[in-house]
């Protein structure tokens, strides 16, 4: 949040630990060689990212588009769209859950139901839209893991590298 006073402008924090800007008071933060913020409780926090690109993905890869989207917010959020082509127009695609990143990597789970009934077999692209929120600056993994209905195990489908900076 930004506070216009006399015409200074001043960043206030939140205090909770965790959350960007945490432990640093009226702009008394300073950065560390490594990308961390140390304010006046002697606090570290990493610093959020402001952009995040596609490092590289699987050889065989079966989408064929990333792209990352970028969210106007603070702190600054980000989606990852991949554009997959299913193997019949139909398919409901329902992402399940994304889990927050863990140790740099951030597991998505989705379930990709086929159409009911007959159906032309005509390879139709869909559009998949993870979001991935607000991410500390470094690299990460995002891997999909994908199954045909509600009752089967979860594949690895997709493992795409990253790097917030």
């Amino acid at each position: 949040m930004l506070v216009m006073s006399m015409g200074l402008m001043t960043a206030c924090s939140t205090d909770e630990p965790g959350k960007a800007g945490a432990g640093a008071q009226n702009g008394d933060a300073t950065k560390t060689k490594d990308g961390t913020e140390k304010g006046d409780s002697n606090e570290t926090t990493k610093a959020m990212a402001t952009t995040v690109e596609v490092k590289n993905a699987e050889p065989d890869f079966p989408c064929h588009s990333i792209l990352i989207e970028t969210k106007e917010s603070a702190p600054v959020q980000f989606d990852l769209v991949l554009t997959r082509d299913m193997p019949s127009p139909g398919y409901k695609n329902t992402i399940d859950r994304i889990d927050a990143p863990k140790d740099g990597v951030i597991v998505a789970r989705m379930t990709a139901l086929p159409p009911e009934g007959a159906s032309l077999t005509v390879m139709e692209p869909a559009q998949l839209r993870f979001q991935l929120g607000s991410l500390e600056a470094g690299d990460y993994r995002f891997e999909l893991h994908s199954r045909e209905s509600k009752d089967a195990e979860y594949v690895q489908l997709v493992t795409v590298s990253l790097a917030a900076k």
